[in-house]
């Protein structure tokens, strides 16, 4: 190279340098709205393999996609369990850093998702123990105390009639994220002595702000589970999708009602049923309860 030709070769050298960094940074602010993201950067086409950054400004609801440059809009996907998948709702929040990898087709992103929506979609537990429960002043079960004769163990049970139904009652504050749908339920339990099936179940009843709480509670889902072996912990299979009564609405108070069917005659355990508590499932839908 002629030593004319020296600094023009290092000043596009550095200038591609600085073109691949501004790419990759993430510092440039994207555009657009609605889950349409926008980029302006110094890129001709898609290159399969190659990175892009940006600077989120807003928070997605959904599926979303980027366009840099004006050379069409490409879907941006996660990596889920099962493959590629769309971006769900708070995936991308506002102001985050995003760099996805060009696949040929997509825009998979290589860096997490937004990490409080990363836990926030989908299936979640709340454990419910005997102790946070409440006997019915009519058909109510006995609380009970047991102290486990070897090691001492000490469980806090409701304890359950072989032969009247009897109920317990607890109340959750949903969370603004749940989806105001059906929940599920798995009963924790055991018993003293005896044989034989015994059948739980739940029902539900949501109130909002000023919602009267005298009012009948929803459909009752059961579960039949079979005494195995005295003072073990037995977990029932989880209830069908229980539906709660009143119109369940974002942060509602609902109370459940656990009952022992002990009148069928399909439940034949002789003994008292001892509670332990109940494992809640409920679906989340939203990233935050902001």
């Amino acid at each position: 190279m002629a030593p004319s030709g020296v600094n023009d070769s290092a000043r596009a050298v550095m200038g591609a340098i600085k073109r691949f960094w501004s790419r990759i940074q993430g510092a440039t602010a994207a555009g657009g709205s609605s889950n349409a993201f926008t980029l302006t950067e110094s890129l001709s086409a898609y290159v399969t393999g190659e990175r892009y950054s940006f600077r989120a400004n807003h928070t997605i609801t959904g599926s979303a996609t980027l366009n840099i440059n004006s050379l069409g809009a490409k879907t941006i996907k996660k990596m889920g369990s099962s493959g590629l998948a769309d971006l769900a709702s708070g995936d991308i929040q506002n102001g985050q850093p995003v760099t996805c990898e060009y696949d040929g087709t997509y825009l998979v992103m290589v860096t997490p998702v937004a990490a409080d929506a990363a836990i926030a979609q989908g299936l979640h537990t709340i454990w419910v123990p005997a102790g946070a429960m409440v006997t019915r002043s009519t058909n109510g079960a006995a609380a009970g105390t047991t102290e486990l004769s070897s090691n001492k163990v000490m469980l806090k049970t409701f304890d359950f009639d072989a032969s009247t139904q009897e109920h317990v009652q607890f109340q959750v504050a949903m969370p603004k994220s749940w989806n105001e749908s059906t929940v599920t339920a798995v009963f924790h339990w055991t018993a003293a002595s005896g044989s034989g099936n015994v059948i739980w179940g739940l029902q539900g009843l949501a109130t909002s702000d000023d919602d009267a709480m005298d009012a009948a509670f929803g459909t009752a889902q059961e579960v039949t589970d079979t005494l195995l072996t005295a003072n073990d912990n037995h977990r029932t299979s989880a209830t069908s999708a229980i539906t709660i009564a009143g119109t369940p609405a974002a942060e509602d108070l609902v109370i459940f009602q656990v009952y022992r069917k002990a009148a069928s005659a399909s439940d034949t355990l002789a003994v008292d049923a001892k509670l332990l508590g109940v494992k809640l499932f409920i679906t989340i839908d939203a990233a935050t309860d902001t």
